[in-house]
């Protein structure tokens, strides 16, 4: 995939990312995801993890951090309970955790 620190995804790569997110979700529907840290807000290394944060419905571990190795590049995915992730920016139930992503 080799991003660099500030570009953008191509559609290729999204294509890829996407397929990923839909593995690491398996059945699960998703609800939502988005692209979080260092570099997607483009002040990364080149050298740093893409970070992806995955919203799905009815994830029983709430919590989980998911590290994929996806074209030579390190992802991370923060697969999050879609009704942890609401509390969560309604009330800070877990200190916006992962409502700040």
């Amino acid at each position: 995939m080799k991003l660099m620190a500030n570009s953008t995804l191509s559609e290729q790569q999204k294509k890829e990312l996407l397929m990923c997110c839909m593995q690491v979700a398996r059945s699960r529907k998703i609800a939502g995801a988005c692209l979080y840290g260092a570099r997607a807000s483009g002040y990364g290394v080149e050298s740093s993890s893409l970070h992806v944060l995955l919203i799905v419905r009815n994830y029983p571990s709430r919590l989980m951090v998911y590290p994929k190795l996806l074209n030579d590049e390190n992802v991370s995915f923060l697969m999050v309970d879609c009704g942890l992730f609401e509390t969560d920016v309604e009330q800070a139930i877990i200190g916006e955790f992962v409502a700040e992503k």
